[in-house]
This record gives C-alpha cells, sequence and structure tokens, in this order.
C-alpha cells in the first residue's frame, strides 16, 4: 500500500550497508545478514528528575530575589511614605521605574534658533549690553587668573590683556534618547525617554576609553623596550612635536660636524692634561702650546708619582683590611640589591612616568554648552614673578542664572614664557 511513497533508489543514494560488508561478501563469497537495530532512550531515573526540580527550584528563588526583590522594596518604601498624597496627581509624580537596555541610545536632529525663540531674543538682548559684554569678559579672565595664582609658582598673578570673543550657537545641543522597559502600576511597557547629553558622553567615554588605552599601549612599549629612558624621550618629543637630534644631524650636517669638532676638541685638552690637573682653553689650543705643556711635565719633580704609588698602596690596605672583615661578617644581600630589581625598578618608574604623560595628554573633558548659554572663547595673558603665561580659555555663560558655568569651563596653557631666559642641553 506505501510502496509508492517510498523513496526510489539512485545513483547518488548511499547505501546504508558500510563498503566493508560489500567487500567482505564479495570476497567470501557468501550472504551478508543485516539486522536492523531500533535505537531507544533510555528512561529518566528518579535521581535525575529530584535533581532537576532542586536545580530549577534553586534558579527560580534566586532570579525572585535578585529581580523582585528590589521592586518590592521600592514599593514597601513608597507605602510606608503614605504613597500619593490629595495635592499631588500620578502625571506630576514620576513613580515610574525605567530599566534601559544597552546600544538603544539615538541622536535627534536639531533645528536651529528662529528669530521669535526665547534663547535668540536673550542673544539679542545680551549683545546690546555692552556693558555686560565688558563685565562678562572681566569675569572670565579674573576665573582665569584665580586658576593660575593657586596653582603652583603663580603667586602675585595679574592679568596684562585679554582676547575675548563672544560666540552666540546658531543651534540647541543635540538631544539623545534611550529605549528600554517602564514599568508602573498600571501597565508594563517598551518606552523611549530622553537622556541627559552629559550622561550619553560620559557613557560613551566609559565604554570607549581612548587616552587609557593609548596610555597602556606607550607603558607596554617602554616597559620592554632596550632603552626605556630614550623611549620615553622619543614620546615625549613627538607629543610636543620636536625634532630627534639623530635625524636632526642627518637632516643638518653642520650640526653633526660642530658636535664633531667638540669631540675633538676635548679629546685634544685630555691629551695636553697629561692626568696631572693642568687646564687648557680648546680654542686657542696649537702644536707650540702642546710642546710646551708636555716639557713643563716632563720637568716636573718625581714627587707626584711617589704620591700616587703611596695612595695607591693605602688603598690596597684599606681593601684588605674590608676584606677581612667581610670575611668574618658575611654578605646579607636582600632582593632590592640585586641588578635584576634595580633594573626592573628602573623600567617601571619610566613606563608609569610614560602611562601618565600620555593619559593626561589625550584626555578629553566632557564638554556640553547648555540651551540657551553664550560660549566666551580666547586668550588671556596672565603675568607671573616668574613667567608670562597665555591661556586658552572657554567659558559658557548663562543668561538665566547671570553667572558661568563651572563645570563646562575649560582652561588649557597655549604657551609659557620665561622673564629670564638661559640656554639649556636638550
Amino acid at each position: 500500500m506505501f510502496r509508492a511513497f517510498r523513496a526510489t533508489s539512485s545513483l547518488f543514494r548511499l547505501n546504508r550497508v558500510p563498503l566493508s560488508v560489500h567487500a567482505r561478501v564479495h570476497r567470501d563469497g557468501g550472504n551478508a545478514l543485516v539486522q536492523g537495530v531500533r535505537l531507544k532512550k533510555a528512561p529518566m531515573s528518579r535521581r535525575y528528575i529530584l535533581g532537576s526540580a532542586i536545580g530549577i527550584l534553586l534558579m527560580y528563588n534566586v532570579f525572585t530575589k535578585v529581580a523582585f526583590a528590589p521592586l518590592d522594596k521600592l514599593a514597601d518604601e513608597f507605602e510606608k511614605e503614605g504613597g500619593i498624597s490629595d495635592s499631588e496627581t500620578p502625571e506630576d509624580l514620576d513613580d515610574s521605574l525605567f530599566i534601559p537596555f544597552p546600544g538603544t541610545i539615538k541622536q535627534i536632529p536639531q533645528t536651529p534658533y528662529r528669530g521669535s525663540d526665547p534663547e535668540w531674543q536673550e542673544y539679542i538682548k545680551f549683545s546690546k549690553d555692552l556693558a555686560l559684554i565688558t563685565k562678562v569678559r572681566a569675569e572670565l579672565a579674573e576665573i582665569s587668573r584665580l586658576s593660575v595664582e593657586n596653582a603652583k609658582g603663580g603667586k602675585g598673578a595679574r592679568i596684562l590683556k585679554h582676547w575675548l570673543d563672544v560666540i552666540y550657537p546658531s543651534g540647541p545641543p543635540p538631544a539623545f534618547v534611550h529605549s528600554g522597559i517602564e514599568i508602573t502600576d498600571d501597565f508594563v511597557s517598551w518606552s523611549t525617554i530622553p537622556i541627559d547629553q552629559e550622561t550619553v558622553l560620559r557613557i560613551r567615554q566609559a565604554l570607549f576609553p581612548v587616552a587609557v588605552a593609548k596610555a597602556t599601549w606607550k607603558f607596554v612599549q617602554v616597559l620592554f623596550s632596550q632603552d626605556p629612558e630614550e623611549k620615553t624621550r622619543s614620546i615625549m618629543r613627538a607629543h610636543y612635536k620636536l625634532p630627534d637630534p639623530v635625524e636632526a644631524k642627518k637632516t643638518y650636517p653642520a650640526l653633526a660636524s660642530s658636535d664633531k669638532k667638540v669631540t675633538e676638541q676635548k679629546v685634544t685638552q685630555a691629551r695636553v692634561t697629561g692626568g696631572v690637573g693642568v687646564t687648557a682653553p680648546a680654542g686657542n689650543y696649537n702644536h707650540s702650546a702642546a710642546q710646551q705643556t708636555q716639557e713643563s711635565a716632563n720637568k716636573q719633580p718625581g714627587h707626584i708619582g711617589e704620591k700616587a704609588l703611596q695612595t695607591q698602596s693605602d688603598a690596597a690596605s684599606a681593601a684588605n683590611n674590608g676584606n677581612e672583615n667581610a670575611s668574618d661578617q658575611p654578605e646579607r644581600r636582600t632582593i632590592r640589591d640585586t641588578e635584576v630589581y634595580k633594573m626592573m625598578a628602573k623600567r617601571c618608574a619610566h613606563a608609569l612616568f610614560t602611562f601618565r604623560f600620555t593619559n593626561t595628554a589625550n584626555w578629553k573633558k566632557v564638554k556640553v554648552i547648555p540651551r540657551g548659554s553664550i560660549v566666551i572663547t580666547g586668550w588671556v595673558e596672565i603675568e607671573t614673578q616668574l613667567d608670562f603665561v597665555t591661556l586658552e580659555v572657554i567659558g559658557v555663560w548663562d543668561p538665566k542664572t547671570k553667572a558661568y558655568d563651572t563645570r563646562n569651563c575649560q582652561l588649557g596653557v597655549r604657551r609659557t614664557r620665561r622673564k629670564k631666559q638661559s640656554p639649556r642641553p636638550f
């Protein structure tokens, strides 16, 4: 009856009988006996059922304590406080619980300000008040002066001049929203609510720590380099865009020739002194001066050689006495006295310094300009007891509070000039 529904054999269909059976039949000449076997799963034992039930019960208890216990606690606290008062409505009291989901943050495009917007009206009002503009600029310069005065070496700082511009943002700051589960007394739903811009920037800074990653990479480079000190110097030169001395000598042969002349002068001076302690000017040295100096050194009495021999004998006797005392009391060395420890301590010190330097150089502060704020930016030159400091400042002034938002103000050193400069080696 079901023969019509059976699969037809074809050339591409694999036979269920192994090839070894066919080979054995072909060799022996007998018929193969193929027996059908049905595999049946073993029944579950009582121990397996009991263990599964205990495991499911434990997982359920843990989930209820972790997930629902905080919600029950919040509900109990809300009931103890008396719930919603008669004067408050459920719309005024935000008692919902929002659980955000990662990766759901989206930026909403904002339209520029219009002439009828209250923020733009505040800009027009501020631009017409010249006395207020001068006051705002002077206030930002004073904030910069106080920051320099509170720093090390900034005592007695005073403002020389400042170049500050007023910038009116053409549009509001970007808005962000994120999605998640919203739980209230009436419903549980998937909702999308706005999120603060500063929170979004801090989350991105925590998820993508670019400064820490760069600092860690430089730390590893210095730690496993052959010369950690030179590697640290090269990293600092690359940050401040200073030329490498080796590359500079290759680019400008005059520098290499001048260094070669200085080396020749030092070698000549060492030959002239002859170990006696006579110093000679390197620039006026010639062959006749060398002859005279050599003759005067040969004419000196032999008490110098005798004094040197006596000093050597005293040093040898002191060394012998020290060796005898050391043989009496065996020397005790700790791990810190070993060369390996000193080498690793030096490497770690250079690597940690490079890590802090790179992290500080690449760290970017979260910058937020609130809606309707005015940006004051420019340079402020300040004089201290030793230096002239030029600061690059960015201030955010709020027309509503008539004050600066100190959290969003930024100060950076643009240039530093010493009052009394002297050449120093690189």
